[in-house]
């Protein structure tokens, strides 16, 4: 069987649009306007071990600021969760 230059063309040209789509940047999210600051996490006093041998929950305060249109009138709107991660970004575990 042949291959023809219309189809090599082709293949380059699926190819390369193929290889463009891991260039694309990344989508974000809008700026929401809302400053978190001043965090403090266990008084600042004592390290938090991360680990997996028992839950714990250490004290933290945190500032948060937010922008017009944003109201605070139903409390229970917003949640706030705080996760201590452990590792890196490639999934293993630092010592």
């Amino acid at each position: 069987m042949k291959t023809g230059r219309r189809t090599a063309v082709v293949g380059a040209f699926v190819g390369a649009l193929g290889l463009s789509v891991l260039n694309a940047p990344a989508a974000h999210a809008a700026d929401t306007g809302i400053i978190v600051s001043d965090l403090v996490i266990n008084d600042n006093v004592k390290s938090i071990v991360v680990g997996t041998t028992k839950k714990v929950y250490p004290a933290f305060t945190f500032n948060l600021t937010l922008p017009a249109g944003y109201s605070t009138a139903d409390p229970f709107r917003y949640d706030v969760f705080v996760y201590l991660y452990h590792g890196d970004l490639k999934g293993k575990a630092v010592k």
